[in-house]
């Protein structure tokens, strides 16, 4: 699913001709991704709640102890969603849900999806 949104970058000039802030946003966004993806799939599902919480806050430059408070990334997710269910695509510079995103044929049997 991720590789699919990864596409929009395959093309070197075309990333190279981007507005310097799209690209910006572009690789925050899909640093967030990751990090929810690689950090947050380490997390036991009971405690992703907490998790989302917590990046909410950091993103939001809430945590005490980090002291470089970094920058606003923007767009962000929806308030009351959940970073696990959302994905960035590239090509709209926008999130949206995994079902929504028109990445993955949600009725598709489960060894597609993988």
């Amino acid at each position: 699913m991720y590789a699919e949104s990864l596409k929009a970058l395959a093309d070197p000039d075309e990333f190279d001709s981007m507005e310097e802030k799209d690209r910006i946003k572009i690789i925050d966004c899909n640093f967030i991704y990751c990090m929810t993806w690689s950090l947050g799939a380490c997390v036991i599902t009971e405690h992703r709640r907490n998790f989302n919480i917590w990046m909410r806050r950091m993103l939001a430059g809430d945590v005490n102890e980090i002291k470089n408070k970094g920058k606003k990334i923007v767009p962000s997710i929806p308030e009351a969603a959940s970073y696990y269910d959302y994905v960035f695509l590239n090509k709209i510079l926008h999130w949206r849900h995994w079902t929504e995103a028109g990445l993955v044929n949600i009725d598709a049997p489960i060894s597609n999806k993988l």
